[in-house]
């Protein structure tokens, strides 16, 4: 090896870890912006995979009585993901909890739009985004195709008044949801326990 050219590498691996810890570091406030509760246009958010997804995200804020309503519009055939992670970009544990639903997964409400529910306990619906307990929190969208995805809209409510907000939700009883997290953490071993 040129030790010659050592100090220079070094240098470069400095800088590198410099300027990725930096990055690290403010990755989740670039997305703390705006007005809380929205999205931001899907699309909007550009993290090198335009060309297959598009991205959208929320900066969940919510009082510990507050729950936020998502209701979305996906076009016929497309793929989308929601996923709740803590402030700091940490995705919450989807194997134990409902903190992710996709298109599969999700269920129509009976008036037929889809709508999600950001909530710290389990409001009695089906498609309940589990946030465990946090109350300032980002929410990822995932799509494709994202051009023809519309923004989602949110409205905040009481976390007591969901079921009044929602009254064409697909009610899930105790025993269902603990079925639902049965199979989320089979599916969660199958894919990274093997």
């Amino acid at each position: 090896q040129d030790s010659a050219a050592l100090p220079a590498r070094l240098r470069r691996a400095g800088e590198f870890f410099t300027a990725t810890s930096t990055m690290w570091a403010d990755y989740t406030e670039r997305f703390r912006t705006g007005t809380p509760n929205t999205f931001s246009a899907p699309g909007g958010v550009d993290l090198g995979s335009g060309a297959i997804l598009g991205y959208s995200t929320a900066w969940l804020r919510l009082a510990p009585h507050e729950a936020l309503v998502i209701e979305l519009a996906p076009p016929s055939g497309c793929y989308w993901s929601v996923q709740v992670y803590s402030r700091w970009g940490v995705l919450l544990p989807a194997g134990i909890a409902q903190t992710s639903l996709n298109n599969t997964q999700a269920v129509s409400d009976q008036d037929g739009p889809i709508r999600l529910v950001a909530a710290a306990e389990d409001p009695g619906v089906a498609n309940w985004l589990d946030t465990r307990g946090h109350q300032d929190a980002l929410i990822w969208l995932r799509a494709a195709p994202w051009d023809r995805f519309p923004p989602p809209a949110t409205q905040t409510v009481r976390r007591d008044r969901v079921r009044d907000a929602l009254p064409h939700a697909v009610a899930i009883t105790d025993a269902q949801r603990r079925e639902r997290l049965r199979e989320r953490d089979q599916g969660m071993s199958r894919r990274f326990r093997r």
